[in-house]
């Protein structure tokens, strides 16, 4: 332990004040206060019988810990008595947590019980010593997290002020017509900048509390082991569970925030025109399961307890997640393209034959409905229990040219035929995945290299497609968007897995987000399904090329 040397040493005298001659000044003598020279330390004071116990330290020490121990070790014998100023006290009292004098011990101490100065004053130097260098150890970690909270509230403030000065930047472009909305835009982006910004700062600001408080616990213990009064370390209140606060275990994660910028259109409502504000997910891998599947094309979490995987070259599993390993329950001999969660525990199946296919709980298996001489492809079932079906006919087939989602209700009655657009253009190439938000569809077309996905009306029109957004990785060579599947998470943000080793991440306008090369971020390849469960955890099917075996992951949308 190390402190500040004090005062008195740019104090030392030019000369020994025992014999005022010599100016080889190398000890002091704590009890006479007195500065010697080599010779007097040896030759006069050593000899003088009256000063045997002396504390005699050298120069060098002065200042150190020792020195201020020496120090209080000889105030220990002259601590005057608080109650009989003429008294020094000679005993602790343990009754009363203080020095006692010998008055003392006949007046109102006379049945308490006593210990000896020394021995208190041992342990209790012990004890502060010891919480010091607990209460140093616990400085730096709470540095490292004011650190790390300043840091993540600058990233927040720069990308506010960027997101600010690009929706200012298009208002100015789209003049009055937009001026009211922008405004709205600035005043959201304000209120999740602030809601966050007070999260941060509010954690912030009890982690540097917590930090002052360590500081100035150890500046107070420094400035008591410091001191010649033997009084203060006696005195001193030991409670480490007082002076350790711990950092708050709540975690604060900077929510980035992102304004996406669009053209000006023709006819457009005003929001869209100017743009819009939305909170930037990223992805947290939580979970790794190895199958003993080459390939899973479908994860479906029907409860915690019910989960199922299957692939078109494979098998239907119903299987469970325990601790780190992924439990078979039972298999069928099942080809599956695509499945979904259907009433009462069931699954629908489609297997890319003419059946749909419906497997109970208990692994049986039977034709919803048959479609031939078609072929199911994507399945979803609906909040309100409508069954969405992609439907291609016969390959090579010269007279059955078909292609077209329908929607069928719990019984197998089709209500409505999706193939033709208003203009009597076909809609679809290979309807491969299918999710719905409120009555629209999002659909994963395949074409014959890529593909897309389109935003359907249920009038029949397509909103928007997307056909990805560029590789900045790959800017030498031309990489086609392979999208697999897709869902929606509770945010209303689109998610695609893209072949690729990407997730790309659209708004309900079709605008990207941002696509997360989970190769990169944590070793994904190949990505397949996507399925997100209740907990808004991200189940994502990979490669694991070694092993030749499919992986599912678990991602934490945050």
């Amino acid at each position: 332990m190390a402190f500040s040397l004090p005062v008195y040493i740019a104090q030392t005298p030019a000369s020994c004040q025992f014999c005022e001659v010599s100016s080889d000044i190398q000890w002091k003598c704590i009890n006479c206060n007195l500065f010697l020279c080599r010779l007097c330390t040896s030759k006069i004071h050593s000899k003088i019988k009256s000063i045997d116990e002396h504390e005699i330290i050298s120069l060098k020490e002065i200042g150190t810990d020792d020195a201020a121990n020496s120090h209080r070790k000889i105030n220990l014998q002259t601590i005057p008595c608080a109650v009989h100023e003429d008294q020094i006290c000679c005993v602790y009292c343990r009754h009363c947590q203080q020095p006692v004098c010998s008055r003392c011990l006949t007046q109102t101490h006379q049945h308490h019980k006593y210990r000896e100065l020394k021995d208190v004053y041992k342990e209790k130097y012990s004890d502060i010593r010891e919480l010091y260098q607990t209460v140093e150890i616990g400085i730096p970690s709470f540095l490292d997290e004011e650190s790390m909270l300043q840091d993540m509230l600058s990233l927040g403030e720069r990308e506010f002020e960027e997101n600010k000065a690009k929706i200012i930047q298009q208002k100015e472009y789209l003049k009055e017509v937009v001026t009211k909305h922008s405004e709205r835009l600035l005043k959201n982006l304000e209120e999740q900048w602030w809601k966050n910004k007070y999260a941060i700062s509010k954690k912030l600001d009890i982690t540097t509390q917590g930090k002052d408080k360590l500081v100035s616990e150890r500046d107070h213990l420094e400035e008591v082991l410091q001191s010649h009064q033997s009084l203060d370390i006696l005195n001193a209140t030991i409670d480490s569970e007082k002076c350790l606060p711990e950092i708050e275990s709540t975690s604060v994660n900077l929510q980035h925030i992102k304004f996406i910028p669009r053209a000006l259109p023709e006819q457009d409502i005003i929001k869209k025109i100017l743009g819009s504000i939305c909170n930037v997910p990223y992805l947290q891998l939580a979970h790794t399961y190895q199958t003993n599947l080459e390939r899973v094309e479908k994860v479906i979490i029907c409860d915690t307890n019910t989960t199922y995987i299957g692939g078109v070259k494979d098998k239907l599993q119903k299987v469970k997640f325990h601790e780190d390993n992924l439990m078979v329950e039972y298999e069928v001999n099942l080809s599956v393209y695509d499945m979904v969660p259907f009433k009462n525990g069931n699954i629908l199946i489609s297997s890319e034959e003419n059946d749909l296919k419906l497997v109970s709980t208990d692994g049986k298996v039977s034709s919803f409905k048959n479609f031939s001489p078609l072929k199911t492809l994507c399945v979803h079932v609906s909040d309100q229990n409508l069954i969405y079906l992609g439907l291609v006919g016969p390959q090579n087939s010269t007279t059955v040219d078909v292609r077209k989602v329908v929607v069928l209700d719990v019984d197998g009655d089709i209500h409505h035929n999706y193939e033709y657009d208003r203009n009597n253009k076909r809609l679809f190439t290979r309807p491969h995945r299918i999710t719905t938000y409120k009555n629209c569809m999002v659909i994963i077309d395949l074409e014959k290299f890529g593909g897309r996905v389109i935003f359907l009306h249920p009038g029949g029109y397509i909103v928007w497609d997307y056909i990805g957004c560029g590789y900045p990785d790959f800017e030498e060579i031309m990489i086609e968007f392979d999208p697999r599947d897709l869902s929606v998470s509770s945010a209303d943000i689109i998610l695609i897995s893209d072949y690729n080793h990407a997730i790309h991440f659209l708004n309900l306008d079709g605008q990207v987000i941002s696509v997360c090369d989970i190769s990169k971020e944590f070793g994904i390849e190949f990505p397949f399904c996507t399925y997100i469960d209740k907990k808004e955890t991200l189940w994502v099917s990979g490669q694991n090329l070694e092993n030749e075996v499919a992986e599912i992951f678990g991602l934490h949308i945050k």
